[in-house]
C-alpha cells in the first residue's frame, strides 16, 4: 500500500473529521481505535443485518467502505471515537508543532497506549501528511507483528488452556482429599477424645480392683464364679433332663387323656343303661368312697400325727424315697422329695423349701452346695430344717417318731 499519498485541504484551525482523513487510513483506523464489538453495534444500528454468525472481516469492511463519504454509519463512527478518546484528544490539542506531535507519538509507542493516540493524531489540524504516514507505518507494522504473535499466543492460550484445565482437574482432586483428610481429623479426634476417656475409666479400674485385691475379694469373687460356673453346668444337666421329662409326661398325659375320653364313653353307657331286679342276682359294683375323715374323732390316733404338715426331704437314697413317702402320708403328712440338684432343677431348691414347713436333709448323701442353700433358706424365713446323720430309713423314721410339730414356731437345725 503507497504511504505517499495527498492528504484532502483541511483548514488548519480545525480538527479532522473520518471522512476527511484520507481513505488508505480508514482501515487502520477502525481496526485500530474500535473493538468489533464496537464495530458490529455501529454497524447494527445503522440498518445492516448482521448477527452472531456474521463473519469478523465483514463487519470490519462495511464499516471501512463507509468511512470515505459523510454517511449515517460514519457519523456514527466518528461520534463513538469522539467521545471515546476525549482525554487523548485533549492532550493532543495543545501541541502546535509538527516535533511536538512527533515526541508525543513517539511517547504513546513506548508507553503502549496506540488506539486512542492514533485518533488524537489522525484528526490533530497540525498534523502533516508525513507524521500521518509514519505513524499509519508503525500501526501497519504493529498489525502484523500482533498478527504474528496472535498466532503465537493463541497456541499458548491453548497451552495454558490445557495447564489450567490440569490444574483444575488437580484442584479437584486435592480439594477432595482434604476434605477427606478433613473427615480423617475429625475421626481422629473422636477417637482421641474417646481414647483419653477409656484411659481415664480403666485408671479408676486399676485402681478398684487394687482396692479389691488389697481386701482378698478377688480371691472370694473367683470361688463364687466357679461356684456359679459349676451350678450353671448342672442347671444345663437338669434343663436336658427336665425336658426329657416333659416330653415323656405329655406323652402320658396325651396317653391318659385318650384312656379318660374311652371311660367317660363307657361311664355314660352304663348310666343310661336299664337297672336289672335283684332277683336276677347281678349286683351293681359299690360305688367309690369320696368321703374323708375331717369329722373322725380319733384325732389322737398315729394318721393324724403330722396333722397335714408339709415334710421336704433333701437329697438321701431314691430308691428310698417310696418307703419314706408312705411313712409320712400314713402320720398325716404331705411329703415331697428334692435329690439336692442331681436331676431335679437346683435353682427350684429354695422356692421348694418354701412351700415346706419342715426340711429333712441326709449329711452323709447331699451335695454342699445344697445343704449350704438348705441352712441359708431356713435360717431366714424360720423354717424347721432337721439333719441326718444318716440317709438310712430306720434314721429318718425315729427322727420323725420324735418330731413334734407343735414346735416348728421358728429355725431349729437339730442332728
Amino acid at each position: 500500500m503507497a504511504l505517499l499519498l495527498h492528504n484532502k485541504q483541511t483548514p488548519a484551525s480545525s480538527r479532522r473529521k473520518l471522512w476527511d482523513i484520507p481513505e488508505h487510513f480508514h482501515c487502520s483506523i477502525i481496526g485500530t481505535c474500535l473493538t468489533l464489538d464496537e464495530t458490529r453495534k455501529i454497524i447494527t444500528r445503522a440498518g445492516f443485518q448482521v448477527n452472531r454468525s456474521t463473519p469478523d472481516y465483514f463487519i470490519h469492511g462495511t464499516a471501512v467502505n463507509s468511512a470515505h463519504l459523510k454517511t449515517h454509519v460514519s457519523g456514527m463512527i466518528q461520534k463513538t471515537l469522539e467521545a471515546k478518546f476525549s482525554r487523548e484528544i485533549e492532550n493532543f490539542l495543545g501541541i502546535t508543532t509538527e516535533q511536538g506531535l512527533q515526541d508525543a507519538w513517539k511517547n504513546a509507542v513506548d508507553r503502549g497506549h496506540i488506539a486512542g493516540e492514533y485518533w488524537a493524531i489522525m484528526t490533530h489540524p497540525s498534523a502533516t501528511l508525513q507524521i500521518l504516514n509514519h505513524a499509519f507505518g508503525e500501526v501497519h507494522m504493529l498489525s502484523h507483528l500482533n498478527g504474528c504473535s496472535k498466532r503465537g499466543n493463541i497456541r499458548e492460550i491453548q497451552h495454558l488452556q490445557e495447564t489450567i484445565d490440569q490444574l483444575e482437574s488437580g484442584k479437584k482432586k486435592y480439594r477432595k482429599r482434604i476434605k477427606e483428610l478433613e473427615a480423617e481429623n475429625l475421626s481422629l479426634l473422636h477417637c482421641r477424645i474417646r481414647t483419653d476417656s477409656l484411659e481415664e475409666e480403666n485408671a479408676n479400674y486399676r485402681q478398684q480392683i487394687a482396692s479389691l485385691q488389697n481386701g482378698g475379694t478377688i480371691a472370694r469373687l473367683f470361688d463364687e464364679i466357679k461356684i456359679l460356673v459349676n451350678l450353671h453346668e448342672t442347671e444345663k444337666y437338669n434343663r436336658a433332663k427336665s425336658e426329657e421329662e416333659l416330653k415323656r409326661l405329655k406323652g402320658h398325659i396325651k396317653n391318659l387323656e385318650k384312656e379318660n375320653n374311652q371311660l367317660k364313653q363307657k361311664f355314660s353307657i352304663l348310666r343310661q343303661a336299664p337297672q336289672e331286679d335283684d332277683s336276677t342276682g347281678i349286683v351293681s359294683p359299690p360305688l367309690p368312697d369320696t368321703g374323708d375323715c375331717g369329722d373322725c374323732p380319733n384325732r389322737d390316733q398315729a394318721c393324724r400325727a403330722l396333722k397335714g404338715k408339709h415334710i421336704l426331704y433333701v437329697g438321701g437314697n431314691p430308691s428310698a424315697v417310696p418307703r419314706l413317702r408312705t411313712l409320712v402320708e400314713n402320720k398325716g403328712g404331705i411329703f415331697s422329695h428334692h435329690d439336692g440338684g442331681i436331676e431335679n432343677n437346683f435353682s427350684m431348691l429354695a422356692d421348694t423349701i418354701m412351700k415346706a414347713d419342715t426340711i429333712f436333709c441326709p449329711l452323709d448323701c447331699i451335695s454342699h452346695n445344697a445343704c449350704k442353700i438348705i441352712k441359708k433358706v431356713c435360717r431366714r424365713h424360720q423354717k424347721e430344717c432337721v439333719l441326718l446323720r444318716s440317709s438310712g430309713f430306720s434314721s429318718f423314721s425315729h427322727s420323725l417318731e420324735r418330731f413334734d410339730p407343735g414346735l416348728a414356731e421358728c429355725c431349729t437345725i437339730t442332728q
